[in-house]
């Protein structure tokens, strides 16, 4: 297989893949949750949302439909556990 993207092409779509990422987190914790995002308070966030963005954008596009009933019960339940300890 042919590596049609050089060194310089795949930094720059990582980069802007980032950016994007990070974009997109504020601009939907402001809009739709209406509070700011973790990577604010947790540098390592910083890390973490772009690929979170990624990833839920394959899960939209019908991408592991499996992994995603996983993950989403993972999070009923560890949101229930949430639930039990504030109350």
């Amino acid at each position: 297989m042919q590596n049609n993207v050089s060194k310089n092409e795949f930094y720059f779509i990582a980069a802007v893949a980032q950016v994007l990422g990070w974009g997109t987190q504020f601009f939907g914790h402001g809009v739709f949750e209406g509070r700011r995002p973790a990577l604010i308070d947790n540098a390592f966030q910083t890390l973490i949302a772009p690929l979170f963005v990624v990833i839920e954008a394959f899960f939209f596009l019908g991408f592991k439909p499996e992994l995603k009933k996983q993950v989403e019960k993972l999070l009923v339940a560890r949101n229930e556990r949430l639930a039990k300890r504030s109350k």
